[in-house]
């Protein structure tokens, strides 16, 4: 039926909409290099579109060493996510961090990268 069902509510599921885990990955497909990108994106408490800005090329530091990544950043309610994503490596998100609207700031860094 193309509809997405949360919090006591039905909606018309948008084309081209992710959930919170498949949003990851279409973002490393799309492969943005300047601008933005639009994702509509369903999670367990609503249907809203995400705008991932791309802020630019930075240098992470991981374990394994410094890469090379695009950093993309969004915004939705009191809550950031920013991914960086390594052009060079597949498309790899290197690192991602979660803020939440308490300020409160979760990092999932990779450990390994083999490329």
């Amino acid at each position: 039926r193309r509809t997405v069902a949360y919090a006591g509510r039905e909606d018309a599921v948008a084309p081209g909409a992710q959930d919170m885990l498949s949003m990851y990955y279409q973002l490393v497909l799309l492969a943005p290099k300047g601008g933005a990108v639009e994702l509509p994106i369903a999670t367990g408490r609503k249907l809203e579109n995400y705008r991932f800005e791309v802020v630019g090329e930075e240098t992470v530091v991981l374990p394994a060493g410094e890469r090379r990544a695009t950093r993309l950043k969004t915004r939705s309610g009191g809550d950031t996510i920013e991914l960086w994503i390594a052009a060079g490596m597949r498309g790899l998100p290197l690192k991602i961090r979660f803020t939440d609207r308490k300020g409160e700031v979760f990092d999932q860094v990779a450990d390994e990268t083999d490329f």
